[in-house]
């Protein structure tokens, strides 16, 4: 009896605590206190949660597998190749970070500032030189001047000199060495001789009282004479003393 008010009081202990319905906590207490005859064996009593769990109740974790992640289309498993593959990137990648800390560090620039440090040198030399004036900076710009004709040797001119067609010094010119002129008829005036083509001169007589006279002059050394003006208005003269 006393077995049966124990089991009573643990039956209603766990309704209380709401382990058990009222309904389950009636079908026990039911069965505690009218037993079913035949010497059937009384029903177990409810378990308690409160007890530690056997190992049928708490049994070990079941390892589950970790699904697998979705593979985007056309995806294909790495093969040796493709390894490879990225072998040389990775060195490639490597040779350009290591080209590009030796720039940093100026070797490839030494040369070039070696011969730029020359040139700018060179430069500031010359800026540092004087400058004289601007016309010296402009000379060299400058069109060259025509050369003048060479001036001739006009001492063999330097005398008195008559018309061979007019003897007896009816007519004669007089070349002074100061470039002086003077004739037989009182003129006077200065005279120029320079070298003309071929052979010849060009004699400029710049007569007192008539102008600038100009023409060619041809001297002809084996006979002594000169001949002066343009065929066929031409004068041949030689030298003599009047």
């Amino acid at each position: 009896m006393s077995d049966i008010t124990e089991e009573l009081g643990r039956l209603a202990d766990l309704r209380d605590r709401g382990v058990l319905t009222q309904e389950e906590f009636d079908q026990q207490k039911a069965m505690l206190l009218n037993p079913p005859t035949g010497g059937a064996a009384p029903p177990k009593p409810a378990p308690d949660p409160v007890a530690s769990p056997t190992p049928a109740v708490v049994a070990a974790p079941v390892a589950t597998e970790q699904g697998t992640k979705p593979r985007p289309p056309g995806y294909a498993p790495p093969t040796p190749g493709s390894k490879t593959a990225l072998f040389v990137i990775i060195g490639v990648g490597g040779l350009i970070v290591i080209l590009l800390a030796l720039w940093a560090a100026g070797v490839f620039r030494s040369s070039r500032t070696t011969m730029t440090s020359t040139n700018s040198g060179t430069m500031f030399s010359n800026l540092s030189a004087p400058v004289t004036s601007a016309t010296s900076l402009a000379s060299s710009d400058a069109v060259p001047a025509p050369v003048a004709p060479a001036v001739a040797d006009d001492s063999w001119l330097m005398g008195q000199w008559e018309n061979v067609a007019a003897p007896s010094c009816a007519q004669w010119m007089r070349f002074g060495t100061d470039h002086s002129l003077g004739d037989n008829a009182s003129g006077s005036g200065t005279w120029s001789l320079v070298t003309g083509p071929g052979d010849g001169y060009t004699l400029s007589m710049n007569i007192t009282g008539t102008g600038l006279r100009e023409g060619p002059i041809v001297r002809d050394e084996s006979a002594g004479t000169i001949t002066m003006g343009a065929a066929p208005n031409t004068i041949t003269w030689r030298k003599t003393t009047c």
